[in-house]
C-alpha cells in the first residue's frame, strides 16, 4: 500500500476517544500494548527502581564489610573504630533486608497478587514460583503470573501490582488475545526478594 493511500485511509477513520470499543481491532490492540508497557515501565521505575538500587548498594556494602573485617582482623589497627563502622553498616543492611518478606510472608505476597487480579475480575490461570537464586542474606524469587480478562481490567491489575507494599519487580510480559478481541491473556515474569531465615542450627 502506498503511503498516500495509507494516510488517506487513516484520515477516513473516525477515532472517538470516548468510544474506544468502536476503534479498529488493530488500533485497540496497539493501544492496549502501549498502555500496558507504559504502566509496567512506570511502575518498575517509580516503585522498584529505588529498592533495586538499595539492594545493589547493600550487596556492595556487605562485600566491602567482609573485606574490611578481614583487613582489620589481620592488622588489628583501630579495631574499635572499624567495628563501629561495621556495626552501623550492618544495621543499615538489616534495615534494608527487613523490607523483604520472610519465608512465612511469601504466601501473603501470592495472596496479594491473587486479590489484585480477582478485584479486577480477572481469571487467574497460573501464579507459580520459580527457582530461587540467593546469597547468604537474601533470596531472589521469580514469580510467573498468567491472567485473562479485558484490557481495562488488565490495566488496572498492572497498576495494583505497582502499588503493592511488598517489593515486586515485573521483568518480562506478553499480551495476546483469547476468545476474541475482548479477552486478553497477560503473562508476566516478575521477581521479588525474601530474607534468608537464620535457624538456630545455623548459628
Amino acid at each position: 500500500m502506498q503511503p498516500q493511500n495509507l494516510l488517506a485511509r487513516l484520515q477516513e477513520v473516525d477515532l472517538d476517544v470516548g468510544n474506544i470499543g468502536a476503534w479498529p481491532r488493530a488500533l485497540r490492540l496497539a493501544l492496549i500494548g502501549l498502555l500496558a508497557a507504559l504502566l509496567l515501565v512506570a511502575g518498575g521505575v517509580l516503585h522498584v527502581g529505588q529498592h533495586v538500587r538499595d539492594l545493589s548498594r547493600a550487596t556492595r556494602i556487605e562485600t566491602n564489610l567482609l573485606a574490611d573485617y578481614r583487613r582489620v582482623h589481620v592488622s588489628t589497627v583501630d579495631v574499635a573504630l572499624a567495628q563501629s563502622e561495621r556495626n552501623r553498616a550492618a544495621l543499615r543492611f538489616e534495615a534494608l533486608l527487613a523490607q523483604f518478606p520472610g519465608d512465612a510472608e511469601v504466601p501473603a505476597l501470592i495472596d496479594d497478587i491473587s486479590r489484585a487480579a480477582l478485584a479486577q475480575q480477572l481469571s487467574i490461570e497460573r501464579i507459580t514460583l520459580g527457582k530461587e537464586l540467593g546469597t547468604t542474606s537474601y533470596v531472589e524469587l521469580p514469580i510467573d503470573i498468567v491472567v485473562v480478562g479485558g484490557y481495562h481490567q488488565i490495566g488496572a491489575f498492572l497498576g495494583a501490582l505497582a502499588g503493592l507494599q511488598r517489593i515486586l519487580a515485573p521483568q518480562d510480559f506478553r499480551l495476546r488475545t483469547r476468545e476474541g478481541a475482548e479477552r486478553l491473556q497477560l503473562t508476566i515474569r516478575a521477581r521479588t526478594w525474601r530474607r534468608r531465615e537464620v535457624t538456630a542450627d545455623a548459628t
